[in-house]
C-alpha cells in the first residue's frame, strides 16, 4: 500500500470532475514561419505559451461565446464571463514531488508580451511556497478528499463568476519544450489549448478542446483559423 501522494490529489479531483463536461478535441496545423523567425531576433526571449496566450486572449475579447459556461444547476443556463482570465498548468517540483499546479492571468491580451512572460517566468522559477495562488493550491490538498470534492462541486455548479474566477474563462497546456503534444488535456471550462513543438518549417499542432454543449465543430474550426492569423499579425 503507498498512500496517494498529496501531489496527485488535485489532479485527481481535476479528472473526476472534468468526465462530466463533453469535451472534444479538433486540431488544426498552424504555420507560424515568419513569428519564428522574429522571435530568434526578439530581446529579450517571449516563449511560445506566451505568445498563444495572448492571441488566444485577443480572440476571447473579439468572440464573446469563447467566455461562457455551461452552468448545469439549478438548471442547464449559460454564465458570460465579462472578461478573459487565462488559466495554465504548471509542473513544478516540491519536497521531492513532482506537483501539477495552476496558475491564473487576468485579461492577458492587455499585458504586453514582456509582461505575460514576467508572469509565467514567476510562477515556474519562484518559489512554490511564495506564489499566493500555489500556496493555496498545497494547503488545499490537505483536505480530507470529501471537502475537497464539495469545494470543487460548489464552484463548479453553483455560480459562473466563481467558476470563472476560480478556473479560467480558458485553460492552456502544453509539453512542447519537452517534444511532445497533448491529444487531449482535461477541462473543466468551455475550451482548453494545448500546442506541440515547432518545426524548422514553421508547422505547428494547435489542438483546441472544446465544450460541446457551447460550440460545434465548425466554429472551433474557424477559430484556429483566426488563431493562426493573430499570431502571424498582432502577436508578430
Amino acid at each position: 500500500w503507498i498512500r496517494l501522494p498529496k501531489s496527485r490529489r488535485l489532479v485527481v479531483d481535476l479528472l473526476k470532475f472534468s468526465k462530466k463536461v463533453p469535451s472534444q478535441p479538433l486540431v488544426r496545423n498552424c504555420n507560424v514561419k515568419e513569428l519564428v523567425a522574429l522571435r530568434k531576433q526578439a530581446l529579450p526571449k517571449v516563449s511560445w505559451p506566451a505568445m498563444f496566450m495572448k492571441a488566444y486572449s485577443i480572440m476571447s475579447t473579439r468572440h464573446p461565446n469563447l467566455r461562457r459556461l455551461f452552468m448545469p444547476w439549478p438548471w442547464a443556463h449559460l454564465h458570460e464571463h465579462p472578461y478573459n482570465i487565462g488559466r495554465m498548468t504548471v509542473a513544478r517540483q516540491y519536497e521531492g514531488e513532482e506537483w501539477v499546479l495552476f496558475c491564473r492571468i487576468v485579461k492577458p491580451e492587455t499585458l504586453s508580451l514582456a509582461e505575460l512572460q514576467e508572469q509565467m517566468l514567476e510562477a515556474k522559477n519562484k518559489p512554490v511556497e511564495e506564489v499566493t495562488r500555489f500556496r493555496l493550491q498545497l494547503a488545499f490538498s490537505k483536505f480530507p478528499t470529501f471537502l475537497r470534492r464539495f469545494a470543487w462541486w460548489y464552484c463548479l455548479n453553483v455560480s459562473g463568476y466563481t467558476r470563472a474566477t476560480t478556473f479560467g474563462t480558458f485553460g492552456m497546456t502544453t509539453v512542447s519544450s519537452l517534444g511532445g503534444v497533448s491529444i487531449h488535456p482535461p477541462s473543466t471550462g468551455a475550451t482548453t489549448m494545448t500546442f506541440g513543438p515547432t518545426d524548422a518549417e514553421g508547422n505547428v499542432r494547435v489542438t483546441l478542446c472544446y465544450d460541446h454543449r457551447l460550440l460545434d465543430g465548425a466554429e472551433i474550426a474557424r477559430y484556429l483559423r483566426e488563431l493562426e492569423e493573430i499570431l502571424n499579425g498582432e502577436i508578430a
